[in-house]
């Protein structure tokens, strides 16, 4: 939609105006559109079965950051730090971002913020690890709007959930590591390990399976 909107700006008998005042009014129901569609497709839903069993897409990549937050913590207090990696830099869809926002616990049944529901073009969803084995949160997104300043600023709505050693989920921007590992691969979420592709080479709902018949025999 954002290609089509900068390659075919201009005045046209069939757009009075221009086609980006037609965009701009129609810009929110665009995006309430996307709202729902990659919540639907990309949310979790805590009543079905196959989302319990493994857990927001995102536990994957989670168990892989939390993994590399064990070996740099690991190192620094072996007097290490040097040998650790100072960044890791993952490029993603939005529909990825959303799944990665779900997984942390930023996205909850009933959210409503559109730029966590549909993150925009640029967006930065960053987890920091701290030497005292604490992860922060920072969510930044650019103002697209056509004519704005293009203002790229820090968004301090959202947080992660977190789990304490109770059980217990708290929201906060800053947490122990522990807490962060706790909530993702919480009880009701996938286990470290358990990957779906063992059972589910499509990482699919199983009637959608059926439906494309991605099947653990298929060759194609």
């Amino acid at each position: 939609v954002g290609m089509c909107w900068r390659s075919n700006r201009g005045l046209s008998p069939q757009f009075p105006g221009g086609i980006d005042s037609q965009f701009n009014a129609l810009l929110p129901q665009l995006i309430d559109v996307l709202k729902h569609s990659i919540s639907w497709l990309y949310g979790y839903n805590r009543t079905a079965t196959f989302d319990l069993n493994i857990g927001p897409y995102a536990v994957p990549l989670l168990n892989e950051i939390h993994g590399e937050f064990t070996l740099a913590m690991k190192n620094y207090d072996a007097g290490k730090a040097s040998d650790n990696v100072k960044v890791y830099q993952y490029s993603a869809h939005d529909t990825t971002v959303h799944g990665f926002l779900v997984g942390l616990g930023v996205i909850r049944p009933g959210d409503t913020d559109t730029f966590q529901l549909v993150p925009r073009f640029t967006t930065l969803a960053m987890l920091e690890l701290y030497s005292d084995d604490t992860v922060s949160f920072v969510y930044a997104h650019c103002n697209q709007t056509h004519d704005s300043d293009y203002a790229y600023w820090l968004d301090d709505t959202p947080q992660l959930t977190c789990t304490d050693a109770n059980g217990k989920d708290y929201r906060a921007t800053t947490c122990p590591v522990a807490d962060l590992n706790r909530f993702v691969n919480g009880p009701s979420r996938a286990a470290p390990g358990q990957k779906t592709a063992e059972a589910n080479p499509c990482y699919a709902d199983p009637s959608d399976v059926i439906f494309t018949h991605c099947l653990p025999h298929d060759t194609a």
